[in-house]
């Protein structure tokens, strides 16, 4: 039976029951007594509600949310798994492994998600399916939703933590829909304390949370459909501090660096000086500033260059110990930017009865996206991002077989993507074909991270079959539940188009060479 309020009521010759009405939820069985007594020449119809507080049928730890719950109670950023948030036993922001939440002590990723009987996870990570914005969306699609924590059925039980059930709306005799929109921008919040810190205003942080849906018959108590639309787009805001060579840092250096290095040198030279805010870059002091060096070396490090008395090109001296009048090696400046984030999902169901005894439904959702993965403060160019397309399909069949033996059959199948990289590798690559990172002081990494293209390509196929017999007081239950998944790593292309160059000796760096000073560079 699907999730909802029923009425029922039972009748023999010359007796007859009083009507119960009860609220059926997702993940739970209720058991209605019906009492038949003698009917009278007076008739008198009496509704009573039930409501037992102790659910006898099995030992799940169950808490159902029904309709209402589900349009009033917040759902932050329309992502479904926040409903559990509200459950007591499971903790928020607890720590411990993958997921968003942890259930018991136990990590997220021991929580097992699905939608209308099927899986909605993703069989990478094992923790729910996610898009673009690492939500997931679809909160003006569920009906029903329940989490049982433990003394799970024999048909879930394969996870350790919770079960998470949602029930999606279907179409009925009647048209129904809705439209909502929610928005959140930065003149509704605080900026924080570092923004203030480094006197950065608040950047661009808003976001638009909108969709709709519409329900009804396509032929009356026969066929239904249900559509929905919802997307999810906001600004990422990011904020930090960047250090780039002073001009006497600069000029010593390419004239230090063998010859064949001074293009490579150059193109790094180039984008720092080029970034957005190098033109507000002051020189660096030392002190316990955002902007300052902590170590009073004047940003020339810690190791073989600050205190080697090297001249600068304009006259004084690189770094010291916090030698009042020297030459820094670096300048600094506080910066912020932003980077938008959308995604979007669609959903269109079908439902047809096909007898009174049979029923089948339909289901197909497609979400796209494109992930603000980090933006970057010195060119755009650099700014990660992911591409995250999916597909998720449904086939359910319900064969009531006689009023004591029912079949239920899920087929279910989804494929995403995740490939995570540059707008255009190509061009981060020609701005700077290398990758320089100085630990030793110095300026802020530049270049294409070692660690792109990566990402995966996912895709599960699952049937489920279950065989209901209920004989007097007793239920049997028999069924199968087949998951196939294919999955292919992308991480083994990490790498392959640039190089990193790690310099831990800020003297290696100046002189283009590598570990000549046996700090430990690498290549």
């Amino acid at each position: 039976m699907q999730p909802g309020d029923y009425l029922v009521t039972g009748e023999s010759t010359g007796l007859k029951s009083k009507t119960e009405k009860f609220t059926l939820l997702a993940g739970q069985e209720t058991a209605i007594n019906l009492k038949l007594e003698v009917q009278g020449t007076q008739e008198v119809i009496e509704v009573q509600a039930q409501a037992d507080i102790l659910q006898t049928e099995n030992a799940n730890l169950a808490s159902g949310f029904n309709p209402s719950q589900i349009n009033n109670l917040p759902v932050m950023g329309g992502d479904i798994t926040t409903l559990a948030f509200t459950v007591p036993r499971i903790l928020v922001g607890a720590g411990g492994g993958s997921g968003n939440f942890v259930v018991n002590g136990i990590p997220g990723a021991t929580t097992l998600y699905t939608l209308n009987g099927a899986d909605a996870m993703d069989p990478y990570l094992n923790i729910n399916n996610s898009g673009a914005s690492n939500n997931t969306l679809g909160a003006n699609e569920i009906a029903e939703a329940a989490v049982i924590l433990n003394a799970y059925s024999a048909d879930f039980g394969r996870m350790s933590g919770a079960q998470v059930n949602y029930i999606g709306k279907t179409g009925s005799n009647t048209f129904h829909g809705n439209l909502f929109h929610n928005f959140n921008d930065k003149i509704f919040n605080a900026n924080d304390f570092f923004n203030n810190q480094a006197a950065l205003q608040q950047p661009r942080s808003d976001s638009h949370n909108f969709g709709g849906s519409l329900g009804g018959p396509v032929k009356k108590n026969r066929l239904f459909f249900f559509f929905n639309y919802e997307s999810m787009q906001y600004a990422l805001p990011y904020s930090g501090v960047v250090h780039i060579p002073s001009p006497q840092f600069e000029t010593y250096t390419l004239a230090h660096i063998p010859a064949a290095s001074v293009p490579l040198y150059q193109d790094a030279f180039n984008l720092w000086n080029g970034a957005p805010g190098a033109k507000n870059a002051i020189p660096t002091t030392n002190g316990n500033g955002p902007l300052q060096d902590g170590n009073l070396d004047l940003g020339c490090g810690i190791y073989t260059f600050y205190n080697a008395n090297i001249q600068a090109p304009s006259g004084g001296i690189f770094g010291g110990h916090n030698v009042p009048g020297n030459v820094p090696c670096t300048y600094a400046f506080a910066a912020n930017t932003s980077q938008k984030n959308t995604e979007s999902l669609i959903t269109v169901r079908g439902d047809y009865n096909i007898t009174d005894k049979q029923k089948i439904g339909a289901r197909y959702n497609y979400d796209w996206g494109l992930q603000a993965t980090g933006p970057s403060l010195i060119n755009s160019a650099f700014n990660a991002q992911s591409n995250q397309p999916s597909d998720q399909g449904q086939l359910t069949y319900t064969y009531a077989i006689s009023p004591t033996l029912v079949n239920n059959f899920i087929g279910s199948g989804s494929w995403y993507t995740a490939a995570f990289g540059y707008p255009s590798e190509s061009k981060a690559i020609a701005l700077m074909p290398e990758t320089f990172n100085s630990t030793d002081g110095c300026c802020s990494e530049i270049g294409a991270t070692g660690s792109f293209p990566q990402g995966r390509n996912v895709g599960q196929v699952q049937v489920a079959d279950d065989l209901t017999w209920v004989h007097g007081r007793h239920s049997f239950k028999a069924g199968v539940n087949y998951r196939f998944n294919k999955i292919t790593d992308l991480t083994n292309g990490e790498g392959a188009y640039n190089g990193i160059y790690n310099f831990v000796d800020l003297t290696d760096f100046t002189t283009g060479h590598i570990n000549a000073t046996g700090k430990g560079d690498s290549f």
